[in-house]
This record gives C-alpha cells, sequence and structure tokens, in this order.
C-alpha cells in the first residue's frame, strides 16, 4: 500500500505539465528514460457466450524522473503507456471494431504520500473519449485514501459478466470511457504523478498496478490493462470480449518485466554545507618551499583538495585528512603576489567549497657572497732586495714591500 492516507486526494484531470500546475520536476539526473518493452497476456471472455481464450498484448512503458530526491521532498515522474495495436481479425472469424471502456492502473510507490496526479496534454494519440487520472481504492471507487492511479474515460470500465469490472460504472456490452479502434495503432497518455518521499535510505518505485489482491494475477478485473474487444460477425451480430491482461509472457508464467519496477528513486540526506579557508605564509622567496594548508569544515569523511594559484593547479589534489585537514610544501619559482585559494571537491553526504584567497607576496633570491679581503706583503730583508709580497685572496689584490739601501731614495 502507498504511504499515508491522510496525505492523498482524488486527482482532478487537467490539460496542463506538471510544471505548469506548480509540482517540481527535481535535479540530480533521470532515474530512467528508457522504454521497459513486456507482454501482456489477457485472458478473453465472451459476451454472449461462455468461450474463454487467451491474447497477448505487446506494448512498453516509460517513466521519466530523478534519480534521486531529499527525505520530505516532492518528486514529481512521468508516466507514459507505450504504443499498443487493436488487431482487425477477431474470434471466430468475426471483425474487430474497436476496443472500448480501456483503464490502465498505476500503483502509487510504497512509502511515499501521494499529492497529486494530471493527464500530460498532447501525449496520447488515436484515442477517443476524454482521459482522466483518478485515484482509486482496490475495488476501483474514486478515494482519497486510494492506493492507484486509474487511467481511463472517467473511470468507465469492463464488465466480465459475472467476475465484475473493477468500478462504479461497468459494463458487458456496450461503449464507453476511452475507445481505440480496429486497426489502429494507438497511445494512452502520460500522466505526472507527484508524491512526497519518505525517510533517507529509502527508494520511491513506480510500478504498474500489480501489488493489492490479485492484481497481478492472471485473469483479475483489477488487472492493469483491462477492456472490451466489440467484434462482429457476417450477420453484424455484435460480440463483446472482455480482456483482463497482466504483464506475463502466457497465462501460467510469472510477472515479467513489465510487472517490476519501472524505475527507481533514491530518497538520499542533502549534502551538509562546508566551508573551506588556506592559511599560508604572507612572503616567501623564489626557489624556497613554504607550507599551505587548507582545513574544511565540518570536517568530511572524503573528498580531496586542490591547492589553486589564482586559476593555476598547485601540486596534485590533496586527500583530505583526519580532522579536516590538508597540506601542502609549496616553492614559488616567480615572484610577485600569488593569490592561494584551496578548493574542497565535495564527497558523499558533503558539498563542495572553495576557500576565501589569501596572498602570498614572493621575492626574488640574492646571489652568492664575494671574495676576502688580500692579505699584506711579507717585509724586506736588511740590506738586500725586497721579497714580493703575496697574492691576495679572491676580490682583493695584496700590497708588495721593497727594501731599498740607506740613504737611497725611490
Amino acid at each position: 500500500m502507498a504511504g499515508s492516507a491522510g496525505g492523498r486526494r482524488v486527482a482532478a484531470l487537467v490539460a496542463a505539465s506538471a510544471t505548469a500546475g506548480g509540482y517540481i520536476l527535481l535535479a540530480g539526473g533521470v532515474a530512467s528514460a528508457d522504454p521497459v518493452s513486456f507482454t501482456s497476456t489477457c485472458n478473453v471472455y465472451e459476451y454472449p457466450g461462455i468461450q474463454q481464450s487467451d491474447a497477448q498484448v505487446n506494448s512498453n512503458v516509460t517513466v521519466t524522473a530523478p534519480a534521486t530526491v531529499a527525505p520530505g521532498a516532492q518528486v514529481t515522474y512521468r508516466v507514459q503507456p507505450g504504443s499498443m495495436t487493436v488487431p482487425t481479425g477477431g474470434h471466430a472469424s468475426r471483425s474487430v471494431v474497436d476496443w472500448t471502456r480501456m483503464k490502465y492502473d498505476l500503483d502509487i510507490p510504497a512509502g511515499t504520500t501521494f499529492v497529486g496526479a494530471q493527464i500530460v496534454s498532447g501525449t496520447g494519440s488515436n484515442v477517443s473519449g476524454t482521459a482522466s487520472v483518478t485515484q482509486v481504492d482496490d475495488n476501483g471507487t474514486p478515494s482519497a485514501a486510494g492506493a492507484h492511479l486509474r487511467i481511463s474515460g472517467g473511470n468507465q470500465t469492463a464488465d466480465s459478466n459475472s467476475g465484475g469490472g473493477n468500478g462504479p460504472s461497468i459494463s458487458k456490452n456496450s461503449a464507453g470511457g476511452l475507445t481505440a479502434n480496429a486497426g489502429s495503432a494507438f497511445q494512452l497518455p502520460a500522466v505526472d504523478v507527484t508524491v512526497t518521499a519518505g525517510a533517507a535510505g529509502t527508494k520511491i518505485v513506480p510500478m504498474l498496478r500489480v501489488a493489492d489482491g490479485n492484481s497481478g494475477a492472471y485473469n483479475s478485473p483489477k488487472n492493469y490493462l483491462t477492456f472490451l474487444q466489440q467484434e462482429k460477425d457476417v450477420f453484424s451480430v455484435a460480440y463483446w470480449e472482455r480482456e483482463n491482461c497482466s504483464p506475463r509472457n502466457n497465462s501460467s508464467a510469472a510477472l515479467n518485466a513489465g510487472g517490476q519496477g519501472l524505475a527507481t528513486i533514491d530518497v538520499v540526506a542533502p549534502n551538509a554545507q562546508t566551508s573551506t579557508t588556506v592559511t599560508a605564509p604572507g612572503t616567501a622567496t623564489t626557489g624556497t618551499a613554504v607550507p599551505l594548508s587548507a582545513y574544511v569544515a565540518p570536517a568530511p569523511t572524503g573528498g580531496t583538495v586542490q591547492f589553486m594559484d589564482g586559476a593555476t593547479a598547485l601540486g596534485a589534489p590533496v586527500t583530505v585528512g583526519a580532522g579536516g585537514t590538508s597540506s601542502l610544501s609549496q616553492a614559488f619559482t616567480t615572484a610577485g603576489a600569488h593569490q592561494i585559494t584551496a578548493v574542497y571537491s565535495g564527497a558523499t553526504g558533503f558539498g563542495g567549497s572553495t576557500s576565501p584567497a589569501v596572498t602570498v607576496t614572493v621575492s626574488a633570491g640574492t646571489g652568492g657572497t664575494g671574495g676576502g679581503t688580500g692579505g699584506n706583503g711579507g717585509t724586506g730583508g736588511t740590506g738586500g732586495t725586497g721579497g714580493t709580497g703575496g697574492t691576495g685572496g679572491t676580490g682583493g689584490t695584496g700590497s708588495a714591500g721593497l727594501s731599498l739601501p740607506f740613504g737611497s731614495s725611490k
């Protein structure tokens, strides 16, 4: 059964899109947008008469929905029945006139609260009658506590002689509701369904009606697809073939893909909002490594930090460690002002964030130190010729001394 009865209401027919009606298709990817193809096996009960047989209908259904939704949030998904073809040849060499009193039932997903549903204008073709979507109970009666949605023409459905017709307006031998002519490929209109999601960790699974009682069994007026096939013989005598169709490959087979989940919307808690700060020294010298560090709050359980110099990445992303910290040793190669930021990638349950920039002013390094002072020259011997002074060290020249005879002048 679908979620709380208090949150349900009977959906009125409107000819507008879901977004125009105030319902929201949430972001987060698409859960499914590919048609699910399957065979339905139908029990055929003839009126007038008591003959029964089987028939098969090949079709598909497409559910378009976001991949995720937050707990307690409203989400809208679309169910589009696929094309079906009305045959021209009936039973016992009779000619088919049409399919009439068609109904197409959906289950409201378990664990949700039903908000509303509406027919999507312009999505049906080759069907006469005014399509409506109605919230119904297990007996097909309109109810704000019902667990099913019914696409039909005013809830006019087929009666299977003594088998019932799962609705308050049934007939076994008259046309009504939605009708498609013999030989036509037709499509019932899409319906947009809005529900409120349950708790985090649950799933919203749109399905055809197969969950209640024997709705998923072979040959039940509760089957998701039922209708009357009107036929005429060569004398124009009318016959009415009631068909109860369930998604299975034959009368004894289990439910096939049409009786399984058509899409899955995961209910996930929204990511925690994070903030990132970066610290760095105010000054640095080219060629000398300095520490850069980042702090992410609240401390996430995963993700990386990419340090940035303006638009240039500094090194590889750094895994966020315990306490939400990350660090990088960085040597700048150019002088000037460098705007440093830290970008946190985000992780499951944590949103990404970028720090405000801090400025590191980098100056160029100085050259090597020059040579020492040259040494003093040696002292000349008495009366002799002065010796040659020593050579100065690198960066300076030594001075030479000379001894002259007494009384001589230079």
